[in-house]
């Protein structure tokens, strides 16, 4: 061969290893396959990101620990018309009735919205099939039990046996007692959600089509709900901070319905904090286990979307810069994530909701009943009926130029 020839092929070489590692696809590593691990999957996925996400449970969706209930804001995540078909979505409210209490005759206002109820089983399958459909790999019965930040290891259980998986990112998508939380040393608070899934007696049935809500002083700035599936089975259910008092008060709220027994579906409820660590170098928290959750309802599932749309349009930008290594990713990818992961938008919405809820845990009795007639204001009900009740910041201004004695409550704000 001549050494014309020799140094062709060499240069060939050369350009094809530098194809090669162009090509090169960043491994990222999502623990959690519940509805927000496997919608960022999913994006991660489609767009050529190496995905593979760990699951400890055996059956994703399973057990239920979600009232169900979302707004319409998930239409603009995911596709309504394909919730439908697949009988994801299986009630729509058209109203909610607060109450003062759980009495007969209590002090009530209902308010006129536009919610859906969903059946929270298919929905985690349907997003977790079609993280599957764009390229992910989920694996199910694989409990991680070590993780080794130093070498980019997890250490994940399966069966008898022990595997290591590497990875570029780590995801943490496993919810409130998160372990990849705790492996960044990120602290987290939780209350109680209990909850019962109950068909209702002869004379207890519901309007299919309205949702209650109970406050009061006695549940600490929470709430119970009575969220229908039809007008014969119902999700009842409290949130509280101490376990004991939650379960009292829970029992109460069944007995005014005459429900002695149903399947019981609940869990943990992570609070927000604004000063939450959610990521550490290449390791970063999402969805319950970074406390993305709306502390004024306990919903989780639309900020835990948006904050998956974030990160995911990160990881992927980055992606198309260079690949990952360990020197690059500990110098750059802080630096570049930080201000779009943790967006003021979203930041604020989460604190603004926190702030309702401390301002909810001051109020007396008194000022729940001045709520309530508050709420009955016809310009109050067209505002919460027509605004995006997603954007608090917005949502707030207004209801306090309509109703100008909400400002009486600002004092339990500060």
């Amino acid at each position: 061969m001549s050494q014309s020839m020799h140094n062709k092929l060499g240069n060939n070489n050369k350009i094809g290893n530098k194809i090669n590692r162009r090509k090169k696809k960043n491994k990222i590593v999502i623990i959690g396959a519940g509805p927000i691990g496997c919608y960022l999957g999913s994006r991660l996925a489609k767009s050529g990101c190496n995905v593979e996400i760990y699951e400890a449970k055996k059956k994703i969706g399973e057990p239920v620990q979600c009232t169900g209930i979302i707004t319409k804001e998930i239409e603009k995540i995911l596709d309504s018309n394909i919730l439908y078909e697949k009988e994801i979505i299986i009630n729509n409210i058209k109203q909610v009735e607060i109450n003062h209490n759980i009495k007969k005759n209590n002090k009530s206002a209902v308010i006129p919205i536009d919610d859906i109820i969903i059946d929270r089983t298919k929905f985690d399958q349907h997003l977790a099939k079609l993280a599957q459909i764009n390229g992910a790999k989920i694996f199910l019965k694989h409990r991680v039990i070590r993780i080794d930040k130093t070498r980019n290891e997890v250490y994940i259980k399966f069966k008898n046996e022990n595997k290591k998986v590497t990875y570029d990112i780590l995801v943490g998508a496993d919810g409130p007692t998160s372990i990849v939380g705790s492996n960044i040393n990120s602290k987290q608070e939780n209350i109680y959600g209990l909850q019962m899934r109950a068909k209702l007696k002869k004379g207890f049935e519901v309007d299919k089509q309205t949702y209650k809500v109970f406050i009061s002083k006695k549940y600490d700035g929470y709430f119970g709900w009575v969220v229908p599936e039809t007008e014969k089975i119902i999700r009842i259910g409290l949130m509280g901070r101490n376990v004991k008092n939650t379960k009292k008060l829970f029992e109460e709220l069944k007995k005014e319905f005459n429900i002695t027994s149903g399947e019981h579906q609940s869990g943990l409820i992570p609070v927000y904090s604004p000063r939450k660590k959610i990521k550490e170098r290449n390791i970063f928290l999402i969805g319950d286990a970074a406390a993305q959750v709306k502390a004024t309802t306990g919903g989780g599932l639309v900020p835990g979307m948006k904050a998956a749309q974030i990160l995911s349009k990160q990881i992927i930008t980055l992606q198309k810069i260079k690949p990952y290594n360990k020197k690059f990713t500990a110098k750059k990818l802080q630096d570049r994530l930080k201000k779009k992961y943790e967006q003021v938008k979203l930041k604020r919405e989460l604190k603004l909701h926190k702030i309702i809820n401390s301002a909810l845990r001051k109020m007396t009795t008194s000022e729940y009943e001045q709520i309530i007639k508050c709420l009955k204001n016809k310009k109050i009900k067209k505002i919460l009926f027509e605004e995006n009740r997603d954007n608090s910041t917005k949502l707030i201004l207004k209801l306090l130029i309509a109703e100008p004695r909400l400002i009486l409550f600002v004092k339990n704000l500060i």
